[in-house]
Formats: C-alpha cells, structure tokens, sequence
C-alpha cells in the first residue's frame, strides 16, 4: 500500500546554448496540490502574467508574480532547481534533478511519483520512466504536458526562465532570486 503520492512538475532552459548553460526547475506537491493550483491561477491574474510563457511576458508582470510566488509560505520547499554548465547530458541532468527534489520533499520511503514533463514527447515516455526507476525513483505516471495547459508547469517555466537570467546577470532576476533563497521557497538541488 502506498501510503504518500507525489506530484512532480519539471520544465528546463538552456539547450539553445548549446551546453554552455542548463537549468532544470522542478515543483514538488502533495496532498496540498489542488490548493496550491487554485493559488498559482490566483496569482497568475492579481500579477497580470496570465497564462504566457517566461519568454513572453513582461518584465513588470514577471516581477509581480514572482514577488507574490517567492513570498508566499506556502511553496517553501517546493520548488527546485538545478544549474549545470558546459555539458551536453541534458536527460541524465534532468532525471537527477527529478530524483533530488523527490529525495528532499518525501517523508516516507513509500510513496509514488507523478511525473509531468514539459514537451515530453510520447516516445521518450518510457525511456524516462525507465531512467528515474534506474536511479531508485518510484514512480507511478511520467507524462508529458505543455506549458500552456498547467500553472505548475507554467511556474516551472518561469523559474526556469528566473535561474537563467540570473545566471546571465540581469538585475532584477538577481534580487528576486535571492529572495526566493532567503524565503526557502527556491531550493538547490
């Protein structure tokens, strides 16, 4: 008998360079799932970022929702993400993201993971499922979803888009970062 699921959301950046940066953002829920997405769509539209993607969002509309997100009790230790630089093994580099944010959010050892993978394509499924199970991962579903469709996969491109353009120095992602430190709502991993 499973005794806790977990929900996992994961997004990445960085192909596009070509290996000189990668980052993989990762949410973990639990019971507080259908709370925490009622919220998401809350602050999604007080902030006025909608539904859009990171890339295309502005700036003021980042700055408000993420300012709402990493103050807010309720994600501390929910979110992660990892930050690797001149490799190319973007799976393997996902996968064990994925590992470590389930590693760092289960209280028990028995427990399923629900995996939703942004722009998972359906053949890569099973080669996925097959990796987190590899590396000790118990895993239940691993499925693919758009961003478009999901506010945790929506929070995930945004932070993914937040580690980034920290990464590369632009200011005001420097300082909420920090924050999202400070408030334990964005963890390392």
């Amino acid at each position: 008998m499973v005794s806790q699921k977990l929900y996992c959301y994961v997004d990445e950046t960085g192909q596009d360079t070509k290996g000189a940066l990668f980052v993989v953002s990762v949410a973990v829920t639990k019971k507080d799932r259908d709370e925490l997405r009622e919220l998401l769509a809350k602050l999604e539209k007080a902030s006025g970022k909608g539904k859009t993607k990171w890339v295309r969002t502005r700036k003021e509309f980042k700055i408000a929702y993420l300012e709402k997100i990493l103050t807010q009790k309720d994600f501390r230790h929910k979110i992660f993400f990892s930050l690797s630089k001149e490799t190319k093994t973007y799976r393997e580099i996902t996968l064990v993201t994925i590992a470590s944010a389930i590693t760092a959010s289960k209280d028990e050892e028995n427990y399923e993971a629900l995996v939703f993978i942004d722009g998972l394509q359906k053949s890569e499924v099973k080669k996925v499922a097959t990796g987190l199970r590899r590396i000790g991962v118990h895993t239940e579903k691993v499925r693919g979803l758009r961003d478009e469709s999901d506010e945790f996969i929506r929070l995930m491109d945004t932070i993914a888009g937040l580690i980034r353009e920290n990464e590369e120095g632009i200011e005001y992602a420097r300082k909420l970062y920090k924050l999202g430190l400070e408030n334990k709502t964005l963890t390392t991993v």
